[in-house]
């Protein structure tokens, strides 16, 4: 696991502290939309890997040839660099224990104490020592794996997408709050069902649990999931003005998604009244309908961001609390209805979750249509490009496109699923006609009466008929109204 150990008085965790201190020099030679801006081709993992390590300057080559290659120079080379710390960091080791969070389980709390001691390790070591072991190989393609994929290092780029042209966030602002957001990555990689997954997924079984997170870091694309997380939960906070303090706020809230502590919960067996409480964790579930609030009913906004956001959980199974008021829509595009509802203006708001601004249906049409244009454009952030991409859609939709309509092959997904012989069936049917009715009375008044009046006198017309009833909100300016 990525736990910071000290053994007879020494840090023996170095490559966890490689994995997440922020490297400025290395990370900014290894972002994978400058190496992709002059052809529009995103690069495979390995030729992009290739790419960096060609570039690497100030790796240690002279030949060691006394003893085993050892593993320590991965940390070496990357952590004992001048460009590993930007200007105003005095002190790495203070800004690291800060960014341990303490929204995770309780073993990252006992790794505050032991940072201290893995920092003062990199800061003391010198590749000039000569008892340093033999130069390993792999030594370039390794440091060029951290550079790309380390969850430190992506965290840098991705902070440096949004804070472009904000005058007032400082090098080491930016380096003090990736530290926070790669501690909730950290957080999020030491669950024991993170640790299973990732470790289904490696066939050689020996390989340790580091580079098995570097690998994962890169078939999921990493970096291009947090840019675009980041770019959209600042988006969604009406891009403010950024100093450090601003740009931490935003890391910390991101980082507590990725690092919900298990909530503990009791229940009681009726059938055994002699018997205590039931008790069990949970890190997602909330009970609903409590008479007493509680720290669980506390946690409600933020799991519900934590649904928000491209990481666990996947999948929200709520009641008809969640069909009003509540936006899904950031990483969300399917909606399964597991009754149907009994009339199409709770129909609607159930859908309307997901459906809405800048939603993932939205994104995922633009960049299926502008993807080399937006890998070549010179904007630091690649969902700026894109949406002044999709500005091309505005002569067919108005000023609705590209943030509430773009066309594409993503679709908002409506799963129904009514039981077999049940009256969910019919009702299913008319639902749908009913709900090409309410649309057309949206926002008008006593929208009840409307739908009767319309279903009396066109619900058995035809479907040509029913679509003449539309008001068409595209003509053009010039026209008179």
């Amino acid at each position: 696991r990525l736990r910071y150990r000290v053994e007879d008085g020494q840090a023996t965790a170095m490559t966890t502290l490689a994995l997440f201190w922020p490297m400025p020099g290395l990370a900014m030679g290894a972002d994978p939309r400058a190496l992709a801006h002059d052809t529009g081709v995103a690069l495979d993992e390995p030729t992009a890997r290739a790419a960096v390590a060609s570039n690497l300057t100030g790796l240690p080559s002279a030949r060691r040839d006394a003893g085993a290659a050892g593993d320590s120079w991965y940390w070496i080379a990357s952590l004992c660099r001048p460009d590993s710390l930007p200007e105003g960091i005095d002190d790495p080791g203070e800004h690291m224990g800060s960014g341990a969070s303490d929204r995770g389980d309780d073993d990252d709390d006992r790794d505050l104490s032991l940072i201290g001691a893995h920092v003062a390790r990199a800061l003391k070591t010198s590749p000039d020592d000569p008892d340093l072991p033999a130069l390993p190989t792999d030594l370039a393609d390794t440091v060029a794996m951290l550079a790309l994929h380390s969850p430190a290092n992506i965290s840098w780029r991705a902070l440096g997408r949004i804070v472009e042209g904000h005058q007032a966030v400082t090098p080491a602002g930016r380096w003090h709050s990736a530290v926070v957001l790669a501690e909730g990555l950290r957080s999020l990689f030491n669950r024991p069902e993170s640790i299973l997954l990732l470790s289904s997924f490696v066939d050689e079984k020996d390989e340790p649990y580091w580079r098995t997170v570097l690998r994962y870091c890169a078939w999921g694309n990493l970096q291009a999931v947090l840019d675009e997380h980041l770019h959209h939960f600042y988006s969604d906070k009406g891009s403010p003005a950024l100093s450090d303090e601003g740009l931490m706020a935003i890391a910390s809230s991101v980082a507590s998604t990725m690092a919900l502590r298990q909530a503990p919960y009791s229940a009681l067996d009726p059938l055994d009244t002699a018997g205590g409480p039931i008790r069990f964790p949970c890190r997602f579930a909330l009970r609903y309908g409590g008479k007493r609030e509680s720290d669980q009913d506390a946690r409600m906004p933020e799991v519900r961001e934590a649904f928000n956001s491209p990481f666990w959980p996947f999948v929200l199974a709520s009641t008809s609390v969640g069909q009003e008021g509540i936006d899904f829509h950031r990483w969300c595009h399917s909606v399964v209805h597991w009754n149907t509802p009994a009339n199409p203006v709770d129909f609607e708001q159930r859908e309307g979750r997901v459906d809405r601004y800048a939603g993932h249906a939205i994104r995922r049409n633009i960049v299926e249509r502008h993807r080399e244009a937006i890998l070549r454009s010179v904007d630091n952030d690649p969902w700026r490009s894109a949406f002044r991409l999709g500005l091309d859609e505005q002569a067919n939709f108005g000023e609705y496109a590209p943030w509430w309509v773009y066309p594409g092959s993503a679709k908002i997904e409506r799963i129904v699923m009514p039981y077999s012989l049940s009256i969910d069936n019919q009702r299913l049917a008319r639902l749908k006609r009913d709900v090409q009715l309410y649309r057309l009375t949206f926002g008008q008044p006593r929208q009840e009466d409307m739908l009767e009046l319309l279903k009396d006198r066109y619900e058995n017309e035809s479907e040509e008929t029913r679509r003449g009833l539309l008001l068409d909100l595209r003509a053009p300016r010039s026209a008179t109204p």
